[in-house]
């Protein structure tokens, strides 16, 4: 670019590699010494680290390993308590022989029994469990999920707290403020 403010980026190749990689651009310090697809041998690299074998590769797989995010982690491992409490709670009754006989599909239920299956077969806790558990693999894996992810978990947990008053849902706060909690750069 020309002109006194504009900023000049120059990338420069000194030559190609013979094994698929370039020569001369030096990879960031994170991933130095990690296999590339190209790179499936056992030979030393220009920064003297053996690729593959010597980090546990095999066939030249790439590998970056990231810091666990122990806050989304804690935060799945907070939404599968809740599923499971909540399960707990509404597992035990006298519902089930009505429900697994198959008398639902013929006959409309009513009262008690329409209210209890919304709230454990029906409901939402094989949803909330997945969740938690996708959070835990996303925690483990060192990546964070989108802040909307918390935001909604959030909206929710409020809304219902609002229409029920006082209940398990305040439980979803530990989440949803876990998912929210700003992270150190």
């Amino acid at each position: 670019m020309t002109g006194g403010g504009g900023i000049r980026l120059t990338l420069r190749v000194e030559r190609f590699h013979s094994s698929g990689g370039l020569a001369g651009v030096r990879a960031p310090a994170n991933l130095r010494g990690m296999s590339t697809p190209h790179h499936n041998t056992t030979d030393t690299t220009d920064h003297g680290v053996p690729d593959g074998t010597a980090h546990g590769l095999s066939e030249g797989v790439p590998m970056i390993r990231r810091r666990a995010d122990r806050l989304t982690a804690a935060a799945g491992w907070c939404t599968v308590a809740i599923a499971v409490l909540h399960t707990l709670v509404f597992a035990f009754n006298p519902h089930w022989g009505v429900w697994l006989e198959g008398m639902t599909r013929t006959a409309p239920l009513e009262g008690e029994a329409v209210t209890v299956f919304w709230a454990l077969p029906g409901g939402f806790v094989v949803p909330l469990a997945m969740l938690g558990l996708l959070l835990v693999d996303a925690g483990r894996r060192g990546r964070e999920v989108a802040r909307h992810v918390g935001w909604v978990l959030l909206g929710w947990v409020l809304i219902c707290f609002w229409i029920v008053g006082p209940s398990g849902f305040l439980l979803g706060l530990v989440p949803a403020a876990l998912l929210l909690w700003p992270r150190r750069a």
